[in-house]
């Protein structure tokens, strides 16, 4: 017999209902960090709650307008994918620069391929290269590899 999500959620081990309760009401505080852990429960449909995209991104929305660069990011996702938001390629560049100039790694590479493809912002492989400069010097390895590349084909890049 399959279960669906909501009888799935409906039916949780008791730390589990804690857990979420003690999670709804940092929320309600208005905690950007626990507003980002409730958004990423919903995606999943974890601890409870039934699988929400729209939800994830009210969540999400409320803790990036608090300057929470993991949420700008997932927002931006969210925006990009068209996952519970009409897809916007605009505000998932905007999204991605907020993430990256806190220095998102994730941020810098998703708003490098946005510049390299002028997806949601003006064309830029220059600036593509740059952030993908600064990504590789954390360590990112996909970063190297996107760098690398640049270089191999003369995108953004002085040989």
């Amino acid at each position: 017999m399959e279960v669906s999500p909501a009888m799935r959620a409906a039916v949780q081990p008791p730390q589990q209902l804690e857990k979420l309760r003690i999670v709804r009401l940092a929320v309600a505080r208005g905690d950007a960090e626990e507003q980002l852990r409730l958004g990423f429960f919903y995606v999943e449909g974890l601890v409870g709650v039934v699988q929400d995209d729209e939800e994830a991104v009210r969540l999400y929305r409320l803790a990036a307008e608090q300057g929470h660069a993991l949420a700008q990011l997932q927002l931006g996702i969210a925006y990009a994918d068209g996952r519970g938001v009409v897809r916007n390629e605009e505000a998932a560049a905007r999204l991605y620069r907020q993430a990256a100039e806190q220095g998102s790694t994730d941020a810098q590479i998703r708003l490098a391929h946005c510049y390299m493809l002028g997806n949601g912002c003006v064309q830029d492989k220059p600036a593509a290269a740059r952030l993908f400069g600064q990504a590789a010097e954390k360590g990112c390895a996909l970063a190297h590899l996107a760098l690398g590349k640049c270089y191999l084909e003369g995108d953004g890049v002085v040989a």
